[in-house]
């Protein structure tokens, strides 16, 4: 039988799912929503191509912006379910070396 994807996580010491990561989160209301999704947009692309302060895409460093995430939200893949912004960025801190790992858009 496949194997849950949270038991995989579990084996990891991740940290507190409550910790708070970044400064005020931005949230785009209905009322600006057609300036605000375009600026979103190109944050997550600059952070995954490069990351947020250019240490590398952040599926492999970790690297992202926390203000456009929510500090509860949940990261799925294939052998990973993690619920925590600070446990993902951790998690992706054991997975991936940034000085030997690199992603391509």
């Amino acid at each position: 039988a496949p194997r849950d994807r949270a038991e995989y996580t579990a084996l990891a010491p991740l940290g507190s799912a409550t910790a708070t990561l970044g400064g005020a989160k931005r949230i785009c209301l209905s009322e600006v929503l057609p300036e605000c999704l375009p600026l979103l947009a190109k944050t997550l692309a600059r952070d995954i191509e490069k990351g947020a302060t250019g240490k590398g895409g952040y599926p492999i460093s970790g690297d992202l912006t926390p203000e456009i995430f929510r500090d509860d939200c949940r990261f799925v893949d294939p052998t990973n379910d993690v619920t925590s912004l600070a446990k993902y960025r951790k998690a992706l801190t054991i997975l991936f070396d940034p000085n030997e790992s690199s992603v391509t858009l």
